[in-house]
């Protein structure tokens, strides 16, 4: 069936910019659902596909960019067998925050209180842990708690004694 949606969605406006986006907004959607369409991403990553997206128009907008990324990076980490196309690095974008607009799933607010209030009472204190934080991977995590290299909870912001730590794993 999705394979069949894609195949509709790249040949039903094979030169429209319309269906370039719907087809980019397909994968993307796909991956944020944990489907990885790794047959399609070979022609989005295309040099060809990608020069279509950047002559419509202005060029390729922050959302588009950040979209290709997310693809990229999901690929890479989660399909490590793929080996067509990469992303070239002038269509990567460094950060996924775009006023206004979020490329990730929303967090549920009850139930990100309800592990907050948890951390506090199992950590002594807020200053312990952080809070959507974006990762070197283009991934946000939720919750971040910093750990010596001994395994004990370092604050939030202490920033020297985890190089000491990350040195000391390498």
């Amino acid at each position: 069936m999705e394979r069949h949606v894609l195949k509709m969605a790249f040949t039903s406006h094979p030169d429209s910019y319309q269906g370039d986006a719907v087809l980019l907004n397909l994968l993307h959607s796909y991956i944020l659902v944990e489907r990885f369409p790794v047959n399609f991403v070979s022609k989005v990553f295309n040099l060809y596909f990608l020069q279509k997206l950047q002559e419509q128009g202005m060029g390729v907008d922050r959302i588009v960019l950040a979209q290709l990324t997310q693809l990229y990076m999901t690929v890479k980490l989660e399909c490590p067998f793929y080996e067509g196309p990469r992303l070239l690095p002038m269509y990567r974008v460094k950060c996924f925050l775009t006023p206004g607009r979020s490329l990730e799933m929303p967090v549920d607010g009850h139930l990100y209180n309800y592990v907050k209030t948890g951390l506090v009472d199992l950590l002594g204190a807020r200053a312990y842990f952080t809070s959507r934080v974006l990762t070197p991977y283009c991934y946000t995590l939720d919750v971040e708690i910093k750990l010596d290299e001994d395994g004990y909870v370092l604050p939030a912001n202490d920033i020297d004694d985890i190089r000491i730590a990350t040195r000391g794993l390498l």
